[in-house]
């Protein structure tokens, strides 16, 4: 039986090619954009969820704090039995560092600190080595397999020598699988007491330097708010009876899985994080194109019902029960979901590697199983299938014979009511999504464009090593020489990744806020307006380290609303000393525009400073770059320099979102088209159907615009009542994602309209086709047989 109803319902849609093709193709693309979000969303959601135990890992956090001092592994671990094990890593201290391979240098971009049971921790698979004796020794490194075959061209390169700074010696212990899917990103791993060597072994109890992750294991019974209590108490008396401070920071533990999408503003080192908000669009986007290919279908089947209507009222007749043509309908439903689901895995296959790109992802299919790929092919073209089928075939089944073989089929207000619903949903789904994409470019321009109170043109920079340091008058004084440079400065960081913080304990209160070290130099290159005061002054000695420059946001942490003149040269508590206020600077943005201009101090602390900044003269900065190069190599030959332009690294802050909407851009063109292939088939089966009215208007003489007109209305006042639905909508949605900036553009009515006129186009562009392929035939041809 089933042999039966398949073959006929071949021959069926064999006979219908051309809406058969339309079906296979709007659903082939609509599935294939589906299945494409479905893999970024798997993708995503393998973060930190692919190591044995992760449910029970979390990371110690305090306020908005992810990082803490070294002591607290031990305070944390003596707090709570319930805690199994604990862990320290540290992103930051060895990030991009250059170490000499032979007689070369390179850099390991990720090399991480951490604890040397770190593998065992986080289940780390090896290739070569031991995991018991891998970090054993601060003179031990691992390396991942793809950092191993860069550096060495091998995959197991044990007993390699590496030398960081030339101070030290690295010998390579052990080569692990690449980590990816992880809140860290990892190039290589050495142990943690390395800090030992650098600060000295007193360093492991020290109250302060909070740089550190610090993560806890907790045994499978524990109850985690309980063990929050305890960590949360420990720690303060820990804090209370090493520095006097009475810390009122509340103490969090968050499970390890949920970092990758926390949207809190946090000091947490170099860590990775997804956005939610995208993949909830994503979400969103998947159900809407899905929708948009089953009512092509739907659409196309009831609009196409009475040329099939003789059909159904002969097999009626002939004994066929509505059950049996329901599932005749149901089948022919299903071959063409199973042939477009066909089409749709192999436009996937076709095109993952540009959706990669796309995205910033790295998805391979062959991760997938083929039973897994056959089982939800089969699954998916079952329930596709049946939910496209299943009113067509109702509907279609329930043509009384009688009538049908009479010739009095009437299509049904209700049928047509549905389809119209069906089709303004559509255009509402492509409206919402372009009036998307022009709010997320807009919002993109206005951060690149928004000025910063600071002028970062003009600038360049680049990390120094210890050779140049070392020298570094001499090195200044030779980059001077040249009259292309203005001026040449040395900081701790650049503008949009400035990471320090300090805290002061200040009425009672602990107090944070972010501090920039650089020499005098630097704070007058960025242009920043002077409110009071002064900047630091290379001739007074005593401006280093005693003394500071403060901005608005800074006063306003620490309560001095006074006149600015009033707060000049007064001092507060500083570590073990005092540090006085000698300026006050107005709020500039020297982080991105995704967090609010923070309290800042500025300082003058030389030996701090790793980063070279150079203020270049507008003209002939080709040569001046030369120039910089060549003194470069002068000091350090081993190396070639590394240097950015300020303002080019500024605007790459926000390529993120300029992704979003590349993708949003992306998926509103296919969203389109797959609306104008429905359009396109359900306007040329209409049109077809009214012909005939067409030609007797071209014979009484109606003008060809008029017809055109006439034609055109029905599908403009869809695309009007779809504007009714989209614009509320796409303001919801568009209000919430920019919610999430704390600089954001207003929204205005712009973005809807040309939506809503970009997609009235291509509906009358995709109508007047047909339009003008019926008019323009002979009208003879329609009323021959009249």
């Amino acid at each position: 039986m089933l042999k039966k109803y398949f073959l006929i319902g071949l021959r069926s849609i064999l006979n219908q090619r051309f809406y058969s093709i339309l079906n296979i193709v709007g659903l082939g693309v609509g599935l294939a954009l589906v299945i494409f979000i479905g893999l970024y969303l798997h993708d995503q959601h393998r973060f930190d969820r692919w190591y044995a135990d992760h449910e029970r890992i979390y990371r110690v956090e305090y306020g908005e704090w992810g990082i803490t001092g070294p002591a607290f592994k031990r305070v944390i671990e003596e707090s709570s039995a319930a805690i199994e094990q604990s862990l320290r890593l540290n992103t930051n201290v060895f990030h991009n560092t250059a170490v000499r391979r032979e007689n070369e240098i390179v850099r390991i971009r990720n090399l991480v600190a951490a604890d040397p049971e770190v593998f065992d921790f986080f289940d780390l698979t090896f290739i070569h080595g031991d995991a018991a004796t891998a970090l054993d020794d601060i003179g031990k490194i691992v390396l991942t397999r793809s950092e191993a075959l860069r550096l060495f061209n091998t995959e197991n390169p044990i007993g390699e020598v590496l030398s960081p700074r030339d101070e030290y010696n690295l010998v390579v212990s052990a080569v692990i699988e690449d980590i990816s899917h992880f809140h860290v990103r990892v190039d290589a791993l050495v142990s943690f007491f390395i800090f030992g060597q650098y600060y000295g072994t007193d360093y492991f109890e020290l109250p302060g330097n909070w740089n550190h992750n610090t993560y806890v294991k907790l045994h499978p019974e524990a109850d985690p708010g309980q063990v929050r209590q305890q960590v949360e108490e420990s720690t303060n008396n820990y804090i209370y009876e090493t520095a006097g401070i009475a810390f009122d920071r509340k103490t969090r533990l968050r499970p390890v899985s949920d970092i990758y999408y926390t949207t809190e503003s946090m000091v947490e080192g170099r860590v990775v994080h997804g956005n939610k908000s995208l993949s909830i669009a994503f979400m969103v986007i998947a159900a809407f194109v899905l929708f948009i290919a089953v009512v092509n279908f739907i659409n196309l089947s009831t609009a196409h019902s009475t040329s099939r209507a003789r059909e159904m009222g002969i097999r009626k007749l002939l004994g066929g029960t509505r059950n049996s043509l329901m599932v005749q309908f149901l089948l022919e439903s299903i071959i063409i979901t199973a042939a477009g689901m066909l089409l749709a895995v192999a436009l996937v296959e076709i095109f993952l590697p540009s959706f990669n790109t796309l995205a910033g992802v790295n998805i391979n299919l062959r991760e997938w199983s083929l039973g897994w790929h056959l089982l939800t092919f089969i699954v998916a073209a079952l329930i596709v299938g049946t939910i496209n089928g299943i009113y067509p075939a109702f509907y279609l089944s329930g043509f009384e014979p009688a009538r049908v073989l009479k010739g009095e089929l009437t299509k049904g207000k209700s049928a047509a009511f549905f389809r119209k619903g069906l089709m303004a949903f559509q255009f509402a789904t492509a409206i919402t999504l372009i009036a998307g994409t022009f709010i997320v470019y807009q919002q993109i321009h206005y951060m690149q464009s928004k000025d910063l109170n600071f002028n970062p043109e003009n600038i360049v920079f680049f990390r120094a090593n210890q050779p140049v340091l070392q020298r570094w008058d001499e090195f200044r004084n030779t980059l001077q020489s040249s009259p292309g440079i203005e001026e040449v400065a040395l900081t701790n960081s650049m503008p949009g990744s400035v990471g320090w913080q300090e805290s002061v304990y200040l009425g009672g209160q602990i107090r944070q806020f972010y501090y920039w070290p650089a020499t005098p130099e630097f704070f007058t290159m960025l242009g920043a307006e002077l409110l009071a005061g002064r900047w630091p002054d290379r001739a007074l000695s005593t401006d280093q380290h005693y003394n500071m420059v403060v901005n608005r946001q800074w006063l306003h942490l620490m309560g001095l609303d006074q006149e600015h003149e009033d707060i000049i040269d007064q001092s507060i508590p500083w570590g073990t000393g005092r540090i006085t206020i000698i300026g006050i600077v107005s709020d500039f943005h020297f982080n991105s525009l995704h967090s609010a201009i923070a309290p800042m101090a500025f300082v003058w602390r030389e030996e701090s400073c790793r980063m070279v900044s150079i203020k270049l003269h507008p003209h002939n900065q080709t040569q001046t770059l030369e120039h910089i190069s060549k003194t470069w190599l002068q000091f350090y030959p081993d190396e070639p320099l590394n240097w950015h332009y300020l303002d080019e690294t500024l605007m790459a802050q926000y390529s993120k979102e300029e992704q979003t909407g590349t993708i949003l851009t992306f998926f509103s063109l296919f969203a389109i088209f797959i609306a104008c292939l429905g359009l396109f088939g359900l306007s040329s089966f209409l049109i077809e159907k009214r012909s005939k009215e067409i030609a007797l208007r071209k014979v009484l003489g109606s003008p060809l615009l008029r017809i055109h007109i006439l034609l055109q209305k029905e599908f403009i006042t869809l695309i009007a009542v779809a504007s009714l639905i989209a614009i509320p909508l796409g303001w919801y949605f568009m209000s919430s994602w920019l919610d999430g900036f704390p600089y954001r553009i207003q929204m205005g009515v712009v973005p809807f309209f040309l939506a809503v006129v970009l997609t009235l186009f291509i509906a009358m562009a995709t109508v007047s086709w047909h339009a003008i392929r019926v008019s323009g035939r002979n009208p003879s041809d329609f009323l021959r047989a009249e």
